[in-house]
C-alpha cells in the first residue's frame, strides 16, 4: 500500500488560501522589480544623426556634397521643345536619327538594361563624377522648336551594399564597383 502524505492533502480552503498566496507574493515580486528598476536606471538617450545624400548637377557633370560615399545614376532625357512658349513636342526625338550622342564610357559610366546610366565607382564627399556626354549633336530640324536634353540623377548611399543592389538592380563588387546589368 503506498504511503500518502497528509500535508501534500490540500483541500477546499487551504488550496485556496495557498494560491491566493502564490499569485500575492508573485504580484509583489513583479511590483517590488518594476518599482527599483523606474526609480534606480538612468536615462538613455539614443541620438541618431541621419546621413546627408546630396548630390549636385551642372550640366551633366553630377557631384556629391553630401557627408557619406553614394552611388549615382542619371536618367537622359530628350525632347523637342517650342522655342517661344516652351511647351513640349510629342513626338520624341530619335538617337542616331534626331540627334548624335556620345557618351562617357571610357570614363566610369555604364548604360544599364533599365536606360539608366551608372557611374561604376561610389563618389565620397566633395568629389564629381566624371562628365556624362562627351557630345550631343542635333542631325534634323523641327519648325519651330529645339533639341533639349536633360541628364536627371539620382544617389543612394554605399553601406549597406545591399541597399543599392536592391533598389536599383545592380551588383556591389568586392572592390566597391558596380556591375551594371
Amino acid at each position: 500500500m503506498p504511503k500518502t502524505f497528509k500535508f501534500l492533502k490540500w483541500s477546499g480552503n487551504k488550496a485556496v488560501a495557498l494560491f491566493v498566496l502564490t499569485i500575492v507574493l508573485a504580484v509583489a515580486a513583479v511590483g517590488s522589480t518594476v518599482a527599483y528598476i523606474v526609480t534606480k536606471t538612468g536615462e538613455v538617450k539614443n541620438t541618431f544623426t541621419p546621413p546627408d545624400i546630396n548630390i549636385d548637377i551642372s550640366g551633366d557633370n553630377i557631384a556629391n556634397k553630401g557627408d557619406i560615399p553614394v552611388y549615382v545614376r542619371a536618367a537622359v532625357v530628350v525632347n523637342w521643345v517650342n522655342e517661344t512658349d516652351g511647351s513640349i513636342l510629342s513626338a520624341t526625338p530619335v538617337e542616331g536619327t534626331d540627334y548624335e550622342a556620345v557618351y562617357n564610357t571610357d570614363n566610369g559610366w555604364a548604360k544599364g538594361s533599365d536606360g539608366f546610366w551608372y557611374y561604376k565607382t561610389a563618389l565620397d564627399p566633395n568629389v564629381a563624377a566624371a562628365t556624362l556626354m562627351k557630345t550631343v549633336t542635333q542631325k534634323t530640324q523641327k519648325d519651330g522648336y529645339k533639341l533639349q536634353v536633360q541628364v536627371l540623377s539620382s544617389a543612394i548611399q554605399t553601406t549597406p551594399a545591399s541597399a543599392v543592389e536592391q533598389s536599383w538592380g545592380v551588383t556591389v563588387n568586392n572592390d566597391g564597383t558596380l556591375t551594371v546589368n
